[in-house]
């Protein structure tokens, strides 16, 4: 067990909540296997002991947790040998008969520990025959804190929150109770729950510059969690100059010490070839262990591994069972990808009604894959009585995230006022931004609104440069426009 030491006086104050919740997490959940893996029931919380007038300049086998946290653990052979050892047992035992105080004193010099220590239970705890035996000469005392401090024994704090928010976001997919507690965790001050509001646009615009200066304070306050998202950033290259490979070794760092979402990116590099060479195998691996540690997003990216066969034999049975299993979960990219299986029959009965559903519940978690895909069924009436104007309505939900088909699609309604009034300026826009992403539908569609002059200035150099990108990716179409 976990001894931790805190100076009574900082204890007092009522100022320490977030690291005496860093203490009681770092006793009560499993550090090496990752923020969000809790495989065991947690235990009740015993310590941490406030030592009295304890001197901790002259204890050198006292440590700092954090830089900014008054919690100690203390490593001296002194509390884990011999007499030390029967003291702090002693100290557990009698922690248990005050009705678990969440803070206690321990009066006597550590020095000189008697192996029985009388105990003095506040007078708000349950009485025990054990609690209200005392030994005369005994000098040790456990003393009921909590009265003299401004914390409330059962009110949450911000660390214990934000842990929260994590498990219901990683691990139950949980996108309407994550957001809460994020919020609920930023309000009380807790630097990287602000980021993380700042970067997924939680209660306000997304603000990806004010979350990676969250995220940097964060993570040089020893907040591991903070580094991750750090990651993210450098991957993305969202509020911060894009850094695939420092993003890597952040990844493989956090994966080496049994961190599960440290695997869960290191394996979508691994699997993308992104920063590091691809390797599949590897990736599989990778999603396995996080999927072992309840990550609900590495359940259905070791599915899509089984699908396809990359990295891993192919299981298209296994597959769709684990995708299913996300699904389930409510996670957006599984719900997707099953819809889509529903939709052609791969592995699955083919089932439009079941593919509708999916992909909507998808799409309302503002998944775009599957807000296109579900327009297109509205737009064509497949599974659902066509619907032009609710397909405009998700195309236009996808495109704002920039998918490049959506766009594609939503071009080709305003130019034609299908479903929407009809706007050439909007559809030469939505072309543009489509084609600069290589779409080539896009690229030859906005070629031929050059060479006619149609919606813009007519354009023959622009179109064949547009014709000629779209023919490079295998269109027919542009191929047959250039040998005219």
């Amino acid at each position: 067990m976990v001894i931790l030491l805190i100076n009574q006086e900082w204890a007092q104050s009522g100022e320490c909540q977030d690291e005496y919740n860093l203490a009681k997490r770092l006793n009560l959940t499993s550090h090496e296997k990752g923020r969000t893996s809790r495989p065991n029931e947690r235990k009740p919380v015993l310590l941490p002991i406030a030592f009295e007038g304890l001197d901790w300049e002259e204890h050198e086998h006292v440590e700092l947790l954090a830089a900014n946290c008054n919690f100690l653990v203390h490593k001296g052979k002194d509390l884990t040998e011999g007499d030390g050892k029967a003291t702090i047992e002693a100290l557990v035992h009698a922690a248990q008969q005050v009705a678990l105080q969440p803070l206690l004193s321990y009066t006597s010099t550590p020095s000189t520990p008697p192996s029985t220590p009388s105990t003095t239970p506040s007078s708000s705890a349950p009485s025990s025959s054990s609690a209200s035996s005392s030994t005369a000469t005994s000098t040790t005392q456990i003393v009921d804190l909590t009265q003299n401090m401004s914390i409330k024994q059962n009110e949450e704090t911000a660390e214990e929150i934000y842990q929260r928010a994590l498990e219901e976001q990683n691990l139950r997919s949980n996108k309407t109770k994550s957001e809460e507690l994020f919020t609920k965790a930023a309000a009380k001050g807790h630097l990287t729950a602000l980021g993380c509001c700042c970067y997924y646009g939680i209660g306000q615009e997304k603000d990806f510059k004010k979350a990676v200066e969250y995220f940097q304070k964060a993570s040089k306050q020893g907040d591991e969690s903070a580094v991750l998202m750090m990651g993210i950033c450098y991957k993305t290259g969202n509020g911060t100059e894009k850094n695939v490979k420092r993003a890597v070794e952040i990844f493989s760092k956090a994966s080496s010490q049994g961190d599960a979402l440290g695997h869960l990116h290191f394996g979508i590099c691994y699997n993308a070839g992104e920063g590091i060479e691809k390797d599949t195998k590897k990736a599989a691996e990778l999603f396995a262990k996080a999927a072992d540690q309840g990550i609900i997003a590495a359940r259905y990216c070791l599915g899509v591994a089984y699908k396809s066969g990359e990295g891993v034999e192919k299981d298209l049975k296994k597959g769709i069972e684990m995708i299913t299993s996300a699904a389930a979960s409510t996670y957006a990219y599984a719900q997707y990808s099953l819809g889509l299986s529903y939709k052609s029959g791969e592995g699955v009965e083919k089932d439009f009604k079941k593919a509708i559903e999916l992909l909507t519940l998808s799409a309302a978690q503002g998944n775009s894959g599957a807000q296109y895909s579900l327009a297109l069924c509205y737009k064509n009436g497949e599974g659902v009585e066509k619907d032009m104007k609710k397909a405009v309505e998700l195309l236009t939900q996808s495109s704002d995230q920039g998918h490049k088909f959506a766009q594609q699609v939503l071009a080709l309604a305003y130019k034609n006022g299908d479903g929407v009034e009809k706007e050439m300026k909007k559809a030469i826009e939505l072309y543009t931004l489509s084609s600069s992403q290589g779409n080539p539908w896009s690229q030859y569609s906005l070629g031929l609104c050059y060479m006619y002059g149609n919606g813009v200035e007519k354009d023959i150099k622009k179109a064949t440069e547009l014709f000629t990108k779209a023919a490079a990716q295998g269109n027919a179409d542009a191929k047959a426009k250039l040998k005219e």
